[in-house]
């Protein structure tokens, strides 16, 4: 327990140190990345106005789609590194995790989504950053999937001694025993260059524990993942 602890404590402490390197740079490059979209999108009026620039039209489309691939990932670096205070309310976590798959009913495609969600407690919370966690979560089990995109996600939820657990398991290609301990390190990520930007489950590690509460990964490789996250009832103070 007290290896657990002090593994917490650097975690914390090292996403606190990155989150404010993040703002930073997150800062710096948002206000020319928006003047460079508004520039792009003018350039784009005014060739659609004359005839004979397909080819730059096309040209000018690639340029805008990866300068807003760049405000992304740069609204993600904000997003990691953000301490404004969570808002904590009464939060039906079965409502959130509806609302969370509601959102990726488009990518699921292949995928078939099994649901088992139990009658369990309020948790104390904010709405918008817990179905934040479930989306980076189910996100991160679409692109988990094998090359033809088809396997399954469970997501289960139930009470335990005061705790609301979520356990999200599916079939995907796992995580290889060497990178388990490194799922929450900002900036690790399995997936090919250029897909994501590594920070998703840093943000959710975040959340949860702005919440009081836990987030556990457990994988083997060729096997699927399941993320069990756990909050204190909202009539446990954990």
């Amino acid at each position: 327990e007290l290896r657990l602890t002090q593994e917490n404590m650097v975690r914390t402490e090292t996403l606190a140190a990155v989150g404010t390197l993040a703002a930073g740079i997150a800062h710096e490059i948002n206000n020319p990345l928006t003047n460079a979209s508004l520039n792009v999108q003018t350039l784009k009026g005014k060739l659609e106005s004359c005839c004979g620039y397909d080819d730059i039209l096309k040209k000018v489309d690639a340029i805008g789609r990866n300068v807003d691939k760049a405000a992304i990932i740069a609204r993600e670096l904000l997003q990691f590194s953000r301490k404004t205070e969570t808002e904590m309310k009464p939060v039906n976590i079965n409502s959130v995790i509806d609302g969370a798959i509601t959102l990726l009913q488009y990518k699921f495609k292949n995928i078939s989504v099994h649901k088992t969600l139990s009658d369990v407690p309020h948790v104390m919370g904010d709405t918008v950053k817990l179905e934040q966690t479930f989306i980076n979560i189910l996100y991160n089990s679409i692109h988990a999937m094998p090359d033809d995109g088809s396997g399954d996600i469970c997501i289960e939820s139930a009470s335990d001694n005061g705790w609301v657990k979520v356990k999200i398991a599916d079939s995907g290609v796992g995580i290889q025993e060497e990178n388990i301990s490194k799922v929450f390190e900002p900036f690790f990520s399995t997936k090919d260059v250029g897909i994501g930007t590594g920070l998703g489950l840093s943000i959710c590690y975040g959340i949860i524990t702005q919440h009081n509460g836990n987030i556990d990964i457990e994988s083997r490789e060729g096997e699927g993942t399941i993320v069990t996250i756990s909050l204190p009832a909202a009539d446990n103070p954990g």
